[in-house]
């Protein structure tokens, strides 16, 4: 889990470890935050089906696999949130994920 820069994300001084469970996703620092998982397909029925998760009153975060190494990402304009392998190997590195080039004010 981490903002992007433009949401005060600094890289690795930012990234949190997340989990989900027992329907709501867990960060450290913030209580237990409810979610739901959402499908859509597009009216022509001939798109893939999109998927979204709800967190809380938050924007709608999308969900995709990232082509070169099948993880999941889940983001918004707010955060980004990647799965891992069971050693924790992360190696998803955009929008300033693990790394920033310094502050940006808004």
């Amino acid at each position: 889990f981490n903002f992007p820069p433009v949401a005060g994300g600094r890289g690795k001084r930012t990234l949190s470890r997340c989990r989900f469970a027992g329907g709501c996703l867990h960060i450290e620092g913030f209580p237990p935050l409810e979610c739901s998982l959402h499908h859509f397909r597009m009216k022509d029925g001939l798109s893939e089906t999109c998927q979204f998760l709800r967190v809380c009153d938050f924007p709608l975060h999308t969900v995709e696999r990232i082509p070169e190494d099948r993880n999941w990402i889940l983001r918004n304009e707010n955060v980004t949130m990647v799965s891992t392998d069971e050693e924790w190997t992360l190696t998803y590195d955009r929008r300033g994920f693990q790394t920033s080039n310094g502050p940006i004010f808004i």
